[in-house]
């Protein structure tokens, strides 16, 4: 079932790699295919395929008989030639792959391997371009070491072909080549960086120097349960039409709400409904909006820059307006701004100057959604701004 719904998919692949970015990529051969770099390094040539990765069923003929690889005492002749042949094609999808890994350089590729034995296996990729190599140019030199002290060659092509010209081999010279300083160094300690601050935990997170510091560990209970399980509708109900939400929802908390008594997963989905059915956060559920946005920025607190990593429960973007909101399933919610609990305005205030950096030229609005009733409140441009430079 798994491999019919696989083959009927048409995924989307992106792969942003053809962009180096000034970084080192670490990638097998096969995800290798069809890009390039200015210096690449094979950074283990002596490794062989492991036995144990051997097909455990050998096919025959045009038909492709199956038969059934046997352990070595019960192996008859017929079994025995399909291993071998077996094997030989292995061996040649692995000098396939490592045309593909020679290929891969603009302009220096270096082939290092460690080997546990004093000579690599012939049939390594290390063994087969050291025997190509020799073969062609003649014998390696072994007067230069590499860090370690382990012999190392290079192979350089001195001054270019014309153009129009094919390769020439008496333009193609051995040199040995002495490793830099830094190659014999230990490497640097990386240099640690500060935690990112949870926006819901702003003022927690903040030690006496006002950086960032861990996180607390998440809040747990029945109480935050009911929360999280009003979260996670508010999520899923939207993209789906109104006459079959009310359906979703009760399956969905019959099967993660199953610990709850039937009537607390009934006001659990009448405060989700109402919620979605509010006149005044119709933007908010629009169908270019977004739920659970994930965010990452670096802003202002206290006069300091922190690195703030959270999710805006709810996002709409338009072109004249970009509105946020953060659900609260508190029990009894506050009727007045002055009631609110600080935490929760400092944690719009950090989406707010997030989201500035991306929209700087559109007016923010931002809301507590207190599921319960539901009640609306938003919260006015000049109380951010000011609970942002406050850590009271």
């Amino acid at each position: 079932g798994f491999l019919g719904w696989f083959g009927r998919a048409e995924p989307e692949i992106k792969r942003d790699m053809d962009a180096a970015h000034g970084q080192v990529r670490v990638m097998t051969v096969h995800g290798a295919k069809g890009l390039e770099a200015n210096i690449v390094i094979l950074a283990d040539t002596c490794d062989l395929p492991h036995p144990a990765q051997e097909p455990s069923i050998l096919f025959a003929g045009l038909h492709e008989i199956p038969f059934w690889k046997l352990r070595k005492p019960f192996r008859v002749p017929v079994i025995t030639a399909l291993e071998e042949e077996a094997r030989g094609r292995t061996a040649e999808e692995m000098k396939r792959l490592l045309y593909v890994a020679l290929t891969r350089a603009r302009h220096r590729l270096y082939i290092a391997g460690h080997c546990s034995k004093a000579e690599p296996d012939p049939k390594t990729w290390y063994a087969m371009i050291r025997s190509a190599l020799g073969g062609t140019f003649g014998a390696l030199d072994a007067n230069c070491q590499d860090a370690l002290g382990n012999p190392a060659w290079r192979h350089q092509a001195s001054g270019g072909p014309h153009p129009g010209d094919k390769p020439r081999l008496d333009r193609l010279a051995l040199d040995a080549v002495a490793p830099p300083d830094w190659a014999g160094r230990a490497a640097a300690p990386t240099a640690s960086r500060a935690p990112r601050a949870r926006p819901s935990r702003l003022a927690e997170s903040l030690d006496a120097t006002g950086q960032a510091a861990a996180s607390p560990a998440p809040r747990s209970g029945r109480r935050f349960a009911r929360g999280v399980l009003i979260h996670r509708l508010l999520e899923l109900l939207p993209p789906l039409a109104e006459d079959r939400r009310a359906d979703f929802a009760g399956r969905f908390l019959d099967r993660h709400g199953g610990d709850l008594a039937a009537p607390e997963r009934q006001a659990i989905l009448a405060a989700a409904m109402q919620v979605l059915g509010h006149p005044d956060l119709a933007p908010l559920f629009a169908a270019d909006s977004l739920g659970e946005v994930p965010l990452l920025a670096k802003i202002e607190v206290t006069g300091r820059t922190i690195e703030i990593s959270g999710q805006i429960d709810r996002l709409s973007v338009t072109p004249t307006a970009v509105f946020i909101a953060d659900y609260k399933s508190d029990r009894n919610p506050p009727t007045r701004l002055e009631e609110v609990d600080r935490a929760y305005i400092r944690q719009l205030a950090a989406y707010r100057a997030a989201l500035l950096q991306i929209y700087p030229d559109r007016p923010l609005r931002a809301a507590l959604v207190w599921t319960e009733g539901p009640t609306i409140m938003e919260i006015p441009e000049a109380l951010l701004d000011e609970v942002a430079g406050s850590r009271q």
